[in-house]
């Protein structure tokens, strides 16, 4: 009971963005129940540490968490744990720039995904493997993947763009600019200031290396503009935070 309210404690310390918390919990939890026969729970708790530390600097931590993750997800032989704890570890490897072991595992846990046909963790994969293969300058694996991804039923409109978004890098990369713009447009998404600005920015470098420099100049001060709105909006946000510190 102390594993598991601990564990409990962990999530809502990791929702609440309060992370030295959060992982705190997690290894209380991890401590409390070292003795457990649990193999659910204990893959639980390491795949949520590995999940917890996976974006901070110097990304390996997680590795250790997600190897047992794989162990008790292996053990308790359920596929969806088998699939996640294999791809987030193959992800990870990928944070510290090992892209053959980040693409080991995570066709690994493509294997698990279509043999068990389950579409929704191959839309996630497919579109990783295309991003490590991509890094590791494999472009047309990475495109096939990419191309995998887009012939899944039910994709709904982000995954596809997300799709596009890659495969407009990739053809930046193959030099074919006429479809690195194509798919970019494809994959332009007016949901705010963020993604405004790096559209501009990709279009501009496009515009640059297919030689059409007045172009590039257009979208590069249109870039220009959204980034200093982008920055005024976090000095804002910054001076908001720090007035609530105040009260």
């Amino acid at each position: 009971r102390k594993a598991w309210s601990c564990f409990y404690a962990g999530q809502v310390y990791r929702d609440l963005k309060e992370t030295e918390k959060a992982l705190g919990y997690f290894h209380q939890a991890a401590s409390a129940g070292k003795y457990t026969k649990n193999s659910t729970f204990l893959y639980l708790i390491y795949y949520h540490l590995g999940k917890l530390l996976q974006d901070v600097y110097p990304y390996a931590e997680p590795i250790n968490y997600f190897q047992k993750a794989i162990k008790y997800a292996d053990i308790s032989k359920k596929n969806i744990y088998r699939i996640h704890s294999r791809a987030e570890l193959g992800w990870t490897y990928l944070y510290i720039d090992s892209c053959v072991k980040a693409i080991d595992f995570l066709k690994e846990s493509l294997n698990i995904a279509e043999l068990t046909k389950d579409t929704s963790a191959m839309t996630f994969i497919y579109q990783r493997l295309a991003t490590a293969c991509y890094r590791h300058n494999q472009y047309n694996t990475a495109l096939e993947y990419l191309d995998k991804k887009l012939s899944l039923p039910k994709l709904n409109e982000s995954k596809i763009k997300t799709a596009y978004h890659t495969k407009s890098k990739i053809f930046i990369n193959l030099n074919s600019y006429d479809s690195a713009s194509f798919y970019l447009d494809k994959s332009y998404r007016p949901d705010n200031i963020y993604t405004k600005a790096s559209y501009n920015r990709t279009k501009a470098i496009i515009a640059e290396k297919a030689g059409k420099l007045k172009e590039s100049l257009v979208y590069q001060k249109l870039y220009s503009k959204q980034l200093d709105s982008i920055n005024k909006q976090e000095k804002d946000r910054e001076l908001i935070a720090l007035q609530k510190n105040m009260i």
